[in-house]
């Protein structure tokens, strides 16, 4: 026993040891670098909600984002009404949120304009609404693609820009894809995620994407729903005073 049999122990741990480190290095080899879980939180009418609650026609919605390495962040909403839109990035979104990608820290969306904070809002239509972000190292450029067939929810046409709208996208909206449609590999799988929690680390998908999805209910929507025109009228008021006269704002988000 002696030497010979702690030499040979010795052996055996090290080959242990070995394989232990090549087996984890051959692991991370297949499946590709572990990325961390960004985190989310969603913030509906300036508090946290429940997944599927009933809100409003045209409540505000927000999230903050927390990313430990920088990413490629997408925003989509959908509802049967409006369809598919582009949150973010979006072709006239004005906001201190920087473009693609974005460095690891804290982002609030979709951001603040001359001192003010801005806000998606729901729907003017009963129904069902699911806002979906996605996060990925790597840019998708197919989703990417595929945002800029969708009408694009933005604040360029206003003057302090307040208040998001909907807006035609660059290529025109001839090329706006149907209103049932989600076009993309990445949003469809957000939007079928069967984690219905909604705030905290966002779900894995492949190749070290992310998503969160936020499911509402609007309810309450008439036929003749006037508060967004009656903000957007107000807004302008106080900027452009007697400049503009009665009846002469267009609502923004009314189909293009």
């Amino acid at each position: 026993m002696g030497m010979g049999s702690t030499s040979s122990r010795f052996r055996s741990t090290a080959t242990i040891t070995l394989c232990a480190v090549g087996l984890a290095f051959g692991v991370q080899w297949l499946v590709g670098p572990v990325t961390a879980a960004p985190r989310i939180e969603w913030s509906v009418a300036e508090s946290a909600v429940q997944p599927f609650s009933e809100v409003k026609p045209y409540t505000p919605v927000r999230c903050t984002l927390e990313l430990d390495e920088p990413a490629f962040v997408y925003a989509v909403s959908f509802d049967l009404m409006s369809g598919a839109l582009a949150l973010f990035p979006s072709e006239t979104l004005r906001s201190d949120v920087v473009a693609n990608p974005l460095p690891a820290g804290t982002h609030a969306f979709p951001g603040r304009h001359l001192e003010r904070t801005l806000s998606w809002e729901t729907s003017d239509a009963n129904g069902a609404m699911t806002y979906m972000l996605i996060t990925s190292p790597e840019p998708l450029d197919e989703l990417q693609t595929v945002m800029k067939r969708m009408r694009q929810v933005g604040n360029a046409a206003f003057p302090q820009k307040p208040l998001l709208g909907n807006y035609a996208p660059a290529v025109g909206m001839d090329e706006v894809w149907p209103r049932s449609d989600i076009p993309s590999a990445p949003l469809r799988a957000a939007f079928g995620l069967e984690e219905y929690d909604h705030d905290g680390p966002m779900v894995p998908l492949p190749d070290g994407v992310h998503a969160s999805a936020l499911r509402l209910l609007i309810a309450g929507a008439t036929a003749q729903q006037g508060g967004l025109a009656e903000r957007v009228q107000g807004e302008l008021q106080r900027e452009l005073g007697s400049v503009l006269s009665p009846g002469s704002v267009m609502t923004p988000g009314a189909p293009k």
